[in-house]
């Protein structure tokens, strides 16, 4: 949405983003903290989209609370959820739309997500998920009643497939556009993502050219460049990574915040899996679930029965089942048995093996 916006010349990633404030940055309270550190007048939506920006994820993760800048504005790669709320801040004050209508009416609407929101909606209370801590217990879902671009975004596997493909066809966007999106803007040289401050360095990456574009991470491959995002909160973890030249792309969802190993190969090692086993042209979605018991009224699917269509599924049971080696303790669920307490996650795989 931000990079539709730059194509219409709304928004220029390299002017300062405080300039398109009605008032200077720390005097909104959310930035008072930054008053005596002139350098956040120099950061640009393309930091903020490259997480260069400076700033720690979240402030309340820092020892005083207080949010900061940590380094040169534009010199290293740091995650930040406070850099995406800025240029939430920003976006609105341009278009001056609140965020949620700007999605809905720029993404949502026109590729067809029709379960998507950035708030909860009162639709959405017949299929839910519940998320999982890690010890198993249910957290009930997310009712979140103010949009966050940092993670206020309710969706389904069906939609983010949508979405993602849209984003490997380049819909919506200028062809050169989408380039700069999905080219390097930073290289990562830090030993771990999180804690994001961390001055810990290595070149292990170095031959994959792991970077930052705007708003996706990046590297190299056999197949390609390859594209990324990866997101959690608790009870929630959720990847995605697609590889441009092919056109393949898998997306991962889980409503727990324990990682089983299923769900522990890297995005690479599962892309791999699908980029010579997909049908042309075909999107397929798999979901399954670790359960200690069996889900009253979910039939094997191997049987081949009709609870995709049923629930608006695009895939079919049989066939996906064939492709994957699913653990002795899992079985194909569906959206339909996600209040069930036997759930404890789920992922899907969305692929797309062709572009216009």
């Amino acid at each position: 949405m931000v990079m539709q916006l730059v194509d219409e010349g709304v928004l220029d990633l390299d002017k300062p983003v405080y300039q398109y404030l009605p008032k200077a940055l720390p005097e909104y309270d959310d930035y008072k903290d930054l008053a005596n550190d002139q350098r956040y007048q120099r950061i640009t939506a393309r930091m903020l989209l490259s997480h260069t920006s400076g700033f720690p994820n979240w402030r309340r993760l820092t020892d005083d609370g207080k949010l900061s800048i940590n380094f040169e504005p534009g010199s290293r790669f740091a995650y930040s959820g406070e850099g995406i709320a800025l240029l939430q801040l920003v976006v609105e004050s341009a278009t001056k739309k609140p965020l949620d209508a700007l999605m809905r009416d720029r993404v949502f609407q026109p590729l067809g997500m029709t379960r998507s929101s950035m708030v909860w909606e009162d639709r959405f209370e017949s299929d839910y998920a519940n998320g999982y801590d890690e010890q198993e217990h249910s957290l009930g879902p997310q009712k979140l009643t103010r949009a966050d671009a940092a993670g206020s975004m309710q969706t389904t596997l069906t939609d983010f497939g949508h979405f993602m493909e849209a984003v490997m066809q380049g819909k919506g966007l200028r062809q050169e556009t989408r380039e700069q999106m999905l080219s390097s803007q930073i290289p990562i040289l830090s030993k771990h993502e999180f804690p994001t401050l961390s001055t810990e360095t290595t070149g292990e990456n170095k031959a994959i050219r792991l970077s930052y574009g705007l708003g996706w991470g990046l590297y190299w491959t056999p197949y390609g460049k390859a594209f990324f995002k990866e997101g959690h909160l608790e009870g929630w973890r959720h990847d995605v990574v697609c590889f441009d030249k092919p056109g393949t792309g898998i997306v991962i969802m889980t409503n727990s915040s324990k990682r089983r190993k299923p769900l522990q190969s890297t995005p690479r090692n599962l892309a791999q899996q699908y980029l010579h086993t997909d049908r042309v042209g075909r999107v397929h979605a798999i979901q399954f679930s670790e359960v200690r018991r069996p889900l009253p009224g979910l039939r094997d699917a191997k049987s081949g029965g009709n609870h995709c269509r049923r629930n608006r599924w695009r895939c079919n049971p049989s066939h996906e089942a064939r492709k994957v080696p699913l653990p002795a303790e899992t079985r194909l669920a569906v959206s339909g048995a996600l209040q069930n307490p036997g759930f404890r996650s789920w992922c899907s795989f969305t692929t797309q093996t062709t572009k216009p």
